[in-house]
Protein backbone atom coordinates (compact mmCIF):
# COMPACT_ATOMS: atom_id res chain seq x y z
CA UNK A 1 0.00 0.00 0.00
CA UNK A 2 1.42 3.35 -1.06
CA UNK A 3 1.80 6.05 1.57
CA UNK A 4 2.04 9.74 0.88
CA UNK A 5 3.38 12.50 3.04
CA UNK A 6 1.95 15.99 2.59
CA UNK A 7 2.20 19.31 4.31
CA UNK A 8 -0.59 21.83 4.59
CA UNK A 9 0.02 25.43 3.64
CA UNK A 10 -1.22 28.37 5.67
CA UNK A 11 -3.58 29.30 2.87
CA UNK A 12 -5.18 25.85 2.88
CA UNK A 13 -5.59 25.98 6.64
CA UNK A 14 -7.29 29.36 6.47
CA UNK A 15 -9.60 28.05 3.77
CA UNK A 16 -10.55 25.14 6.00
CA UNK A 17 -11.31 27.42 8.96
CA UNK A 18 -13.29 29.84 6.85
CA UNK A 19 -15.33 27.00 5.44
CA UNK A 20 -16.35 26.05 8.95
CA UNK A 21 -17.04 29.61 10.02
CA UNK A 22 -19.49 30.64 7.30
CA UNK A 23 -22.73 28.97 6.36
CA UNK A 24 -22.67 26.52 9.30
CA UNK A 25 -22.13 23.44 7.13
CA UNK A 26 -22.41 19.87 8.27
CA UNK A 27 -19.65 19.27 10.79
CA UNK A 28 -19.70 22.80 12.19
CA UNK A 29 -20.32 23.44 15.88
CA UNK A 30 -24.00 23.36 16.85
CA UNK A 31 -24.47 26.63 18.76
CA UNK A 32 -27.69 25.37 20.37
CA UNK A 33 -25.43 23.16 22.52
CA UNK A 34 -24.25 25.18 25.52
CA UNK A 35 -24.53 28.34 23.30
CA UNK A 36 -21.10 27.67 21.79
CA UNK A 37 -21.34 24.12 20.47
CA UNK A 38 -18.87 22.92 23.07
CA UNK A 39 -18.36 22.24 26.76
CA UNK A 40 -14.93 22.56 28.33
CA UNK A 41 -13.70 22.18 31.90
CA UNK A 42 -17.22 21.70 33.27
CA UNK A 43 -15.86 20.13 36.48
CA UNK A 44 -13.30 22.73 37.63
CA UNK A 45 -12.66 21.01 40.94
CA UNK A 46 -11.25 18.00 39.10
CA UNK A 47 -8.63 17.21 36.49
CA UNK A 48 -10.48 14.83 34.21
CA UNK A 49 -9.60 12.22 31.62
CA UNK A 50 -12.50 11.01 29.47
CA UNK A 51 -12.43 7.69 27.60
CA UNK A 52 -15.99 7.07 26.34
CA UNK A 53 -19.35 8.68 25.60
CA UNK A 54 -22.84 7.19 25.46
CA UNK A 55 -26.22 8.69 24.55
CA UNK A 56 -29.29 7.84 26.55
CA UNK A 57 -32.65 7.36 24.82
CA UNK A 58 -33.77 10.75 26.16
CA UNK A 59 -30.79 12.49 24.55
CA UNK A 60 -28.76 12.96 27.72
CA UNK A 61 -25.01 12.40 27.41
CA UNK A 62 -22.91 10.13 29.61
CA UNK A 63 -19.12 10.42 29.73
CA UNK A 64 -16.83 7.98 31.52
CA UNK A 65 -13.21 8.22 32.54
CA UNK A 66 -11.23 9.24 35.60
CA UNK A 67 -10.30 12.28 37.64
CA UNK A 68 -7.21 13.22 39.59
CA UNK A 69 -7.86 12.72 43.30
CA UNK A 70 -4.62 14.35 44.41
CA UNK A 71 -3.17 10.98 45.28
CA UNK A 72 -3.83 8.68 42.33
CA UNK A 73 -7.09 8.76 40.37
CA UNK A 74 -10.74 7.83 40.83
CA UNK A 75 -13.41 6.65 38.42
CA UNK A 76 -15.57 9.39 36.94
CA UNK A 77 -19.03 9.18 35.41
CA UNK A 78 -20.81 12.40 34.43
CA UNK A 79 -24.12 13.14 32.74
CA UNK A 80 -25.08 16.17 30.67
CA UNK A 81 -28.40 17.32 29.37
CA UNK A 82 -28.97 17.35 25.62
CA UNK A 83 -28.26 21.09 25.83
CA UNK A 84 -24.78 20.59 27.29
CA UNK A 85 -25.38 21.35 30.98
CA UNK A 86 -24.48 19.08 33.86
CA UNK A 87 -27.59 17.10 34.79
CA UNK A 88 -28.06 17.70 38.51
CA UNK A 89 -30.74 14.97 38.61
CA UNK A 90 -27.80 12.57 38.29
CA UNK A 91 -26.39 11.89 41.76
CA UNK A 92 -27.50 15.37 42.83
CA UNK A 93 -24.64 17.17 41.08
CA UNK A 94 -24.27 15.67 37.62
CA UNK A 95 -21.35 13.35 38.26
CA UNK A 96 -20.11 10.41 40.35
CA UNK A 97 -16.58 9.92 41.64
CA UNK A 98 -15.62 6.59 43.21
CA UNK A 99 -12.40 5.43 44.79
CA UNK A 100 -11.57 1.71 44.67
CA UNK A 101 -7.76 1.67 44.83
CA UNK A 102 -4.85 3.92 43.93
CA UNK A 103 -5.37 4.32 40.16
CA UNK A 104 -8.97 3.81 39.05
CA UNK A 105 -10.50 4.62 35.69
CA UNK A 106 -13.47 3.80 33.48
CA UNK A 107 -12.84 3.08 29.82
CA UNK A 108 -16.38 2.38 28.54
CA UNK A 109 -20.02 3.04 29.41
CA UNK A 110 -23.35 1.68 28.14
CA UNK A 111 -27.01 2.05 29.08
CA UNK A 112 -29.60 -0.67 29.62
CA UNK A 113 -33.15 -0.52 28.23
CA UNK A 114 -34.48 0.21 31.74
CA UNK A 115 -32.20 3.26 32.05
CA UNK A 116 -29.57 1.68 34.28
CA UNK A 117 -25.94 2.43 33.46
CA UNK A 118 -22.96 0.08 33.24
CA UNK A 119 -19.36 1.30 33.26
CA UNK A 120 -16.20 -0.82 33.09
CA UNK A 121 -12.51 -0.16 33.46
CA UNK A 122 -9.49 -1.10 35.51
CA UNK A 123 -8.11 -0.36 38.96
CA UNK A 124 -4.46 -0.50 39.94
CA UNK A 125 -2.72 -1.00 43.27
CA UNK A 126 -0.52 1.70 44.73
CA UNK A 127 2.69 0.46 43.16
CA UNK A 128 0.97 -0.12 39.81
CA UNK A 129 1.92 -3.80 39.88
CA UNK A 130 -1.56 -5.26 39.54
CA UNK A 131 -4.50 -4.29 37.32
CA UNK A 132 -7.98 -5.64 38.09
CA UNK A 133 -11.08 -5.40 35.96
CA UNK A 134 -14.00 -3.49 37.45
CA UNK A 135 -17.67 -3.39 36.44
CA UNK A 136 -20.11 -0.93 38.01
CA UNK A 137 -23.86 -0.64 37.55
CA UNK A 138 -25.83 2.43 38.52
CA UNK A 139 -29.49 3.27 38.69
CA UNK A 140 -30.67 5.93 36.26
CA UNK A 141 -30.40 8.58 39.00
CA UNK A 142 -26.73 7.78 39.58
CA UNK A 143 -26.99 5.75 42.77
CA UNK A 144 -25.27 2.33 42.95
CA UNK A 145 -27.54 -0.52 41.87
CA UNK A 146 -27.28 -2.85 44.88
CA UNK A 147 -29.05 -5.60 42.91
CA UNK A 148 -25.75 -5.98 41.07
CA UNK A 149 -23.43 -8.19 43.13
CA UNK A 150 -24.94 -6.74 46.34
CA UNK A 151 -22.75 -3.64 46.13
CA UNK A 152 -23.32 -2.15 42.69
CA UNK A 153 -19.89 -3.23 41.46
CA UNK A 154 -17.64 -6.26 40.99
CA UNK A 155 -13.90 -6.72 40.73
CA UNK A 156 -12.51 -9.47 38.48
CA UNK A 157 -8.99 -10.66 39.32
CA UNK A 158 -7.90 -14.02 38.00
CA UNK A 159 -4.46 -13.26 36.56
CA UNK A 160 -1.46 -11.04 37.21
CA UNK A 161 -3.38 -8.31 35.37
CA UNK A 162 -6.96 -8.16 34.08
CA UNK A 163 -8.28 -5.18 32.13
CA UNK A 164 -11.36 -4.01 30.25
CA UNK A 165 -11.30 -1.43 27.46
CA UNK A 166 -14.80 -1.88 26.03
CA UNK A 167 -18.15 -3.49 26.80
CA UNK A 168 -21.42 -4.55 25.26
CA UNK A 169 -24.70 -5.69 26.79
CA UNK A 170 -26.61 -8.53 25.16
CA UNK A 171 -30.37 -9.01 24.91
CA UNK A 172 -30.41 -10.93 28.23
CA UNK A 173 -28.75 -8.04 30.07
CA UNK A 174 -25.44 -9.86 30.35
CA UNK A 175 -22.31 -7.70 30.35
CA UNK A 176 -19.48 -8.62 27.99
CA UNK A 177 -16.06 -6.98 28.33
CA UNK A 178 -12.95 -6.98 26.14
CA UNK A 179 -9.37 -6.32 27.19
CA UNK A 180 -6.31 -8.32 28.05
CA UNK A 181 -5.00 -10.57 30.79
CA UNK A 182 -1.34 -10.74 31.71
CA UNK A 183 -0.24 -14.34 32.20
CA UNK A 184 3.41 -15.28 32.73
CA UNK A 185 4.43 -11.77 31.65
CA UNK A 186 2.61 -12.09 28.33
CA UNK A 187 -0.59 -10.44 27.14
CA UNK A 188 -3.63 -12.51 26.14
CA UNK A 189 -7.02 -11.40 24.83
CA UNK A 190 -9.53 -11.45 27.68
CA UNK A 191 -13.28 -11.65 27.03
CA UNK A 192 -15.55 -11.89 30.10
CA UNK A 193 -19.31 -12.29 30.43
CA UNK A 194 -21.17 -11.42 33.60
CA UNK A 195 -24.78 -12.28 34.39
CA UNK A 196 -27.26 -9.48 35.08
CA UNK A 197 -26.87 -10.06 38.83
CA UNK A 198 -23.11 -9.40 38.71
CA UNK A 199 -21.77 -12.95 38.82
CA UNK A 200 -19.56 -14.61 36.23
CA UNK A 201 -21.65 -16.41 33.62
CA UNK A 202 -20.33 -19.98 33.83
CA UNK A 203 -22.02 -20.89 30.52
CA UNK A 204 -19.55 -18.62 28.71
CA UNK A 205 -16.22 -20.16 27.65
CA UNK A 206 -14.77 -22.32 30.44
CA UNK A 207 -15.42 -20.32 33.60
CA UNK A 208 -17.20 -17.19 32.45
CA UNK A 209 -14.18 -15.77 30.66
CA UNK A 210 -11.96 -16.54 27.68
CA UNK A 211 -8.22 -16.01 27.40
CA UNK A 212 -6.45 -16.55 24.10
CA UNK A 213 -4.07 -19.47 23.76
CA UNK A 214 -1.58 -17.53 21.69
CA UNK A 215 0.48 -15.02 23.68
CA UNK A 216 0.91 -11.34 23.01
CA UNK A 217 -2.45 -10.16 21.76
CA UNK A 218 -4.96 -7.71 23.19
CA UNK A 219 -8.49 -6.44 22.52
CA UNK A 220 -9.42 -2.75 22.72
CA UNK A 221 -12.88 -2.64 21.09
CA UNK A 222 -15.99 -4.84 21.05
CA UNK A 223 -19.25 -5.25 19.11
CA UNK A 224 -22.10 -7.73 19.15
CA UNK A 225 -23.30 -9.00 15.81
CA UNK A 226 -27.02 -9.13 15.09
CA UNK A 227 -27.09 -12.88 15.87
CA UNK A 228 -25.39 -12.36 19.24
CA UNK A 229 -21.91 -13.41 18.16
CA UNK A 230 -19.01 -11.38 19.51
CA UNK A 231 -16.26 -9.55 17.63
CA UNK A 232 -13.30 -7.87 19.33
CA UNK A 233 -10.52 -5.85 17.73
CA UNK A 234 -7.03 -4.89 18.78
CA UNK A 235 -3.56 -6.12 17.94
CA UNK A 236 -1.42 -9.25 17.99
CA UNK A 237 2.31 -9.75 17.86
CA UNK A 238 3.60 -11.09 14.55
CA UNK A 239 6.92 -12.92 14.59
CA UNK A 240 7.18 -12.43 10.84
CA UNK A 241 6.70 -8.67 11.04
CA UNK A 242 8.53 -8.49 14.37
CA UNK A 243 5.88 -6.06 15.59
CA UNK A 244 2.27 -5.72 16.69
CA UNK A 245 -0.20 -5.94 13.79
CA UNK A 246 -3.95 -5.47 13.25
CA UNK A 247 -6.15 -8.24 14.66
CA UNK A 248 -9.83 -9.21 14.89
CA UNK A 249 -11.14 -11.93 17.20
CA UNK A 250 -14.59 -13.53 16.77
CA UNK A 251 -16.55 -15.70 19.19
CA UNK A 252 -19.77 -17.65 19.21
CA UNK A 253 -22.37 -16.88 21.89
CA UNK A 254 -20.90 -19.58 24.14
CA UNK A 255 -17.52 -17.86 24.22
CA UNK A 256 -15.64 -20.22 21.95
CA UNK A 257 -13.80 -18.95 18.85
CA UNK A 258 -16.20 -18.63 15.92
CA UNK A 259 -14.83 -20.92 13.20
CA UNK A 260 -17.29 -19.34 10.75
CA UNK A 261 -15.12 -16.22 10.91
CA UNK A 262 -12.07 -16.67 8.68
CA UNK A 263 -12.03 -20.39 9.53
CA UNK A 264 -10.51 -20.03 13.00
CA UNK A 265 -12.11 -17.00 14.67
CA UNK A 266 -9.09 -14.75 14.07
CA UNK A 267 -8.14 -12.36 11.31
CA UNK A 268 -4.59 -11.03 11.33
CA UNK A 269 -3.73 -8.16 8.99
CA UNK A 270 0.08 -7.98 8.70
CA UNK A 271 0.62 -4.23 8.74
CA UNK A 272 3.64 -3.56 10.94
CA UNK A 273 3.32 -1.40 14.07
CA UNK A 274 -0.44 -1.08 13.87
CA UNK A 275 -3.56 -1.57 15.99
CA UNK A 276 -7.34 -1.35 15.94
CA UNK A 277 -8.94 0.85 18.60
CA UNK A 278 -12.55 1.10 17.41
CA UNK A 279 -15.38 -1.09 16.07
CA UNK A 280 -18.89 -0.54 14.71
CA UNK A 281 -21.49 -2.52 12.80
CA UNK A 282 -23.21 -1.43 9.61
CA UNK A 283 -26.90 -2.08 9.10
CA UNK A 284 -26.26 -5.36 7.28
CA UNK A 285 -23.85 -6.63 9.95
CA UNK A 286 -20.58 -5.75 8.23
CA UNK A 287 -17.77 -4.96 10.67
CA UNK A 288 -16.08 -1.56 10.52
CA UNK A 289 -12.74 -1.38 12.31
CA UNK A 290 -10.60 1.71 12.85
CA UNK A 291 -7.12 2.36 14.16
CA UNK A 292 -3.78 3.19 12.65
CA UNK A 293 -1.04 1.78 10.47
CA UNK A 294 2.59 2.86 10.40
CA UNK A 295 4.75 3.91 7.49
CA UNK A 296 8.43 3.49 8.30
CA UNK A 297 11.23 4.77 6.11
CA UNK A 298 14.37 4.34 8.18
CA UNK A 299 16.63 5.70 5.47
CA UNK A 300 14.85 9.05 5.57
CA UNK A 301 14.04 8.91 9.30
CA UNK A 302 10.28 8.83 8.66
CA UNK A 303 7.98 7.14 11.16
CA UNK A 304 4.43 8.16 10.29
CA UNK A 305 1.10 7.01 11.75
CA UNK A 306 -1.78 6.93 9.26
CA UNK A 307 -5.43 6.48 10.26
CA UNK A 308 -7.08 3.44 8.69
CA UNK A 309 -10.59 2.01 8.37
CA UNK A 310 -11.47 -1.52 7.23
CA UNK A 311 -14.86 -3.00 6.39
CA UNK A 312 -15.10 -6.74 6.76
CA UNK A 313 -18.02 -9.09 6.23
CA UNK A 314 -19.31 -10.97 9.26
CA UNK A 315 -17.61 -14.13 8.00
CA UNK A 316 -14.19 -12.45 8.15
CA UNK A 317 -13.85 -11.72 4.43
CA UNK A 318 -12.76 -8.25 3.32
CA UNK A 319 -15.49 -6.18 1.67
CA UNK A 320 -14.08 -5.45 -1.79
CA UNK A 321 -16.85 -2.93 -2.54
CA UNK A 322 -15.72 -0.64 0.28
CA UNK A 323 -13.70 2.23 -1.17
CA UNK A 324 -13.01 -0.14 -4.10
CA UNK A 325 -10.31 -1.90 -2.06
CA UNK A 326 -11.94 -2.88 1.28
CA UNK A 327 -10.07 -0.25 3.30
CA UNK A 328 -9.48 3.47 3.70
CA UNK A 329 -5.93 4.57 4.39
CA UNK A 330 -6.04 8.26 5.10
CA UNK A 331 -2.41 9.11 4.47
CA UNK A 332 -3.58 10.89 1.32
CA UNK A 333 -5.62 13.34 3.44
CA UNK A 334 -2.98 13.57 6.16
CA UNK A 335 -2.64 17.26 5.37
CA UNK A 336 -2.36 19.11 8.63
CA UNK A 337 -0.23 16.57 10.46
CA UNK A 338 2.36 13.88 10.03
CA UNK A 339 0.54 11.44 12.35
CA UNK A 340 -3.14 10.58 12.73
CA UNK A 341 -4.82 7.83 14.81
CA UNK A 342 -8.47 6.72 14.69
CA UNK A 343 -9.81 6.27 18.23
CA UNK A 344 -13.56 5.77 17.63
CA UNK A 345 -16.02 4.99 14.84
CA UNK A 346 -19.81 4.92 14.52
CA UNK A 347 -22.46 4.45 11.84
CA UNK A 348 -25.06 7.22 11.40
CA UNK A 349 -28.78 6.47 10.92
CA UNK A 350 -28.37 7.06 7.17
CA UNK A 351 -25.53 4.52 6.96
CA UNK A 352 -22.70 7.04 6.71
CA UNK A 353 -19.51 6.21 8.62
CA UNK A 354 -18.12 8.74 11.09
CA UNK A 355 -14.78 8.38 12.82
CA UNK A 356 -12.61 10.58 14.97
CA UNK A 357 -9.16 10.63 16.47
CA UNK A 358 -6.16 12.82 17.10
CA UNK A 359 -3.29 14.12 15.00
CA UNK A 360 0.14 15.52 15.69
CA UNK A 361 3.33 16.48 13.90
CA UNK A 362 6.81 15.02 13.94
CA UNK A 363 7.81 17.26 16.84
CA UNK A 364 4.80 16.04 18.89
CA UNK A 365 4.44 19.65 20.02
CA UNK A 366 0.71 19.96 19.32
CA UNK A 367 -2.22 17.53 19.19
CA UNK A 368 -5.63 18.30 17.67
CA UNK A 369 -8.89 16.40 17.16
CA UNK A 370 -10.07 15.35 13.69
CA UNK A 371 -13.45 14.03 12.54
CA UNK A 372 -14.18 12.40 9.16
CA UNK A 373 -17.40 11.27 7.54
CA UNK A 374 -17.66 8.80 4.67
CA UNK A 375 -20.52 7.55 2.59
CA UNK A 376 -21.48 3.92 3.05
CA UNK A 377 -19.46 2.98 -0.04
CA UNK A 378 -16.24 4.26 1.52
CA UNK A 379 -15.98 7.54 -0.38
CA UNK A 380 -15.62 10.92 1.28
CA UNK A 381 -18.85 12.70 2.19
CA UNK A 382 -17.76 16.07 0.81
CA UNK A 383 -20.78 17.79 2.39
CA UNK A 384 -19.14 17.33 5.81
CA UNK A 385 -16.66 19.88 7.08
CA UNK A 386 -13.93 20.68 4.58
CA UNK A 387 -14.43 18.07 1.88
CA UNK A 388 -15.25 15.25 4.29
CA UNK A 389 -13.20 16.05 7.37
CA UNK A 390 -12.76 18.76 9.99
CA UNK A 391 -10.09 19.64 12.56
CA UNK A 392 -10.83 21.06 16.01
CA UNK A 393 -8.27 22.86 18.14
CA UNK A 394 -9.03 24.09 21.67
CA UNK A 395 -6.04 26.38 21.74
CA UNK A 396 -4.20 23.97 24.03
CA UNK A 397 -1.19 21.89 23.12
CA UNK A 398 -2.64 18.49 23.86
CA UNK A 399 -6.13 17.50 22.56
CA UNK A 400 -6.51 13.71 22.51
CA UNK A 401 -8.56 10.57 23.29
CA UNK A 402 -11.58 11.47 21.16
CA UNK A 403 -14.74 9.35 21.43
CA UNK A 404 -18.00 9.86 19.55
CA UNK A 405 -21.71 9.10 19.57
CA UNK A 406 -24.38 9.94 17.00
CA UNK A 407 -27.85 11.22 17.85
CA UNK A 408 -31.05 10.01 16.23
CA UNK A 409 -31.00 12.96 13.79
CA UNK A 410 -27.35 12.45 12.86
CA UNK A 411 -25.75 15.11 15.08
CA UNK A 412 -22.29 14.08 16.27
CA UNK A 413 -21.15 14.27 19.90
CA UNK A 414 -17.39 14.23 20.42
CA UNK A 415 -15.67 13.94 23.80
CA UNK A 416 -12.03 13.85 24.80
CA UNK A 417 -9.30 15.52 26.79
CA UNK A 418 -7.45 18.79 26.47
CA UNK A 419 -4.47 20.14 28.41
CA UNK A 420 -2.27 23.21 28.22
CA UNK A 421 1.05 21.41 28.09
CA UNK A 422 2.32 18.44 26.12
CA UNK A 423 1.27 15.17 27.83
CA UNK A 424 0.62 17.05 31.09
CA UNK A 425 -1.81 14.46 32.39
CA UNK A 426 -2.22 16.21 35.74
CA UNK A 427 -3.61 19.28 33.93
CA UNK A 428 -6.26 17.65 31.75
CA UNK A 429 -9.86 18.73 31.33
CA UNK A 430 -12.69 17.07 29.48
CA UNK A 431 -14.41 18.57 26.44
CA UNK A 432 -17.62 17.88 24.54
CA UNK A 433 -18.48 19.04 21.04
CA UNK A 434 -21.80 18.84 19.24
CA UNK A 435 -21.51 18.94 15.44
CA UNK A 436 -24.30 19.58 13.00
CA UNK A 437 -25.46 16.55 10.98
Amino acid sequence: MIHYQKQITLAMLMLCLCGLAYGDPSGSLDKSFNRTGQVKDSLPQFLETVKDVELQNDGKILVAGSCNSGDGSDTLLARYTSGGKLDTAFNGKGYIVNNFDYLDYFTAVKTLPDGKIVAVGSIYSGDGSQARLIVCRYNSNGTPDKAFNGTGYLIFSQHAEDTAFDLQIDSAGRIITAGYAKINDQFHVLICRFAANGTLDSSFAANGYYTSESPNDAAYALVLQHDGKIVAAGSAYSAKEKSWVLALFAFSQNGKPDTGFNGNGRLIIPMAESSFYALALSGNGDIIAGGYSTFIDEANYIYQLDPIIFRIHKNGVFDGDFNEKWAINLSIINLASNNMVVTDVAVAPDGKIVFCGYQYGFSESSYDIFVCRYKSDGNFDVSFGQGGYAIYDFGNTFDIDASLAITKNGSIIITGNTSKAYREYDNEDLFLLKLKP
